[in-house]
């Protein structure tokens, strides 16, 4: 007999035992998992068993996989591959139960849609969902948000939240942030496309476009972003075409903060308390960068500020409506109103700071309530 055959042979075997125990410990191995740069970027250089990874078709075997995850302890990561079109009940309830630290990655480039009224998502406290490619999309004459964030975390890569009439998404307390994809076609009373009623939101890419604040009266607002309590950074994007009846059509500020470092908000409109880009109520809006332009609104065609904290640095831009800068109108910033002063690029609403305001990168004196066509473009620096 070959004693080097009958060794390597017990090699085979001891390696098939060590497997087969990693298994039945639940260890997959290898951890070919290590080498997805999907995993990667979501996990780090944590290993995804096998079994932590859900290939969902339907309604069904997603509710299996959301069920699996909720009971099966904390601090663990997940998958859930989308791999067909489905619609799936909507929910109050937290989606995946009351599991903490964990980490879901939901992808693939197929549609989840709403078949009852409520939410598609309702992520809990320390639960992190991270989306992206999947589409969800909501529903007509809902009556709850499409993703409720209840102090937990929500990371969007790409993909796309659309189409519910209650809102796109909801933050009470936890954060969101938007690395890119799309929200769009929301429509709410008092806030279209995202809401921030606490904790925080930054955007670093992506479009939130096409939504719609409905209230004709003068509570709520915010085509695409509101800011009720908590803060809204935005580092990049764009915010575009939103629709605010009573005020902000790109974004309102209503007890918040906003700080814009980068991005577009762009071709927005408002009525009620103006503001076609960004309107401030009450709270403080910081602009370091970005651009605010082709916005239109019957006051403050940019920005309209009433109880207001507000400062302007650096190379960003709120366009005025004149020809000296703006040749062909396509950047202009346009307020209807008839009234004198009613503010192409920024209207200050409040006594005793209403009409004036300076930027001490601009000319000095300039006279932001009156940016007429005659006058200095405003805020171009």
């Amino acid at each position: 007999m070959n004693h080097n055959n009958l060794n390597f042979r017990n090699t085979q075997i001891a390696l098939v035992i060590s497997l087969a125990v990693l298994s039945a410990c639940g260890k997959d191995a290898p951890a070919d998992n290590m080498v997805d740069p999907l995993n990667i970027e979501d996990f780090g250089t944590e290993a995804i068993p096998r079994a932590n990874v859900f290939d969902v078709h339907n309604a069904a075997e997603w509710n299996t996989a959301t069920a699996v995850i909720g009971s099966s302890g904390n601090n663990r990561n997940y998958v859930i591959n989308v791999l067909d079109n489905f619609s799936l009940e909507g929910t109050y309830a937290s989606t995946f139960g009351i599991a903490t630290g964990i980490k879901v990655s939901i992808r693939g480039e197929k549609k989840i849609s709403l078949n009852s009224n409520g939410c598609l998502l309702v992520i809990y406290t320390n639960q992190t969902v991270i989306s992206r490619e999947t589409t969800f999309e909501g529903k007509d004459e809902n009556e709850l948000p499409l993703v409720l964030i209840m102090r937990g975390e929500l990371i969007m890569r790409s993909g796309e939240f659309s189409g519910n009439s209650a809102g796109g998404i909801d933050i009470r307390g936890g954060s969101f942030t938007m690395n890119g994809g799309k929200i769009s076609g929301n429509s709410a009373i008092t806030s279209g496309g995202v809401s921030v009623l606490s904790g925080s939101f930054t955007m670093n890419g992506g479009d939130i476009r096409e939504n719609t604040a409905t209230n004709a009266g003068s509570a709520g607002g915010g085509g695409g972003v509101s800011v009720l309590s908590g803060s809204f950074t935005m580092n990049g994007g764009r915010i575009s075409g939103n629709t605010s009846k009573p005020g902000g059509g790109g974004v309102l500020v209503f007890g918040g903060s906003f700080t814009m470092n980068s991005g577009e908000i762009r071709e927005n409109t408002a009525t009620g308390r103006g503001g076609g880009g960004v309107c401030v109520l009450e709270g403080s809006f910081t602009m370091n960068g970005g651009e605010i332009s082709g916005n239109t609104a019957n006051f403050g065609g940019g920005v309209s500020l009433y109880d207001y904290t507000f400062s302007k640095t650096g190379l960003s831009v709120i366009c005025g409506n004149s020809s000296k800068t703006h040749v062909d109108g396509s950047d202009n910033n346009t307020a209807t109103s008839a009234d004198s002063g009613s503010g192409h690029a920024v209207y200050v609403g409040l006594y005793p700071n209403s009409g004036k305001f300076r930027d001490a990168a601009a000319e000095a004196g300039v006279d932001m309530y009156y940016n007429s066509d005659t006058d200095y473009a405003g805020f171009e620096n």
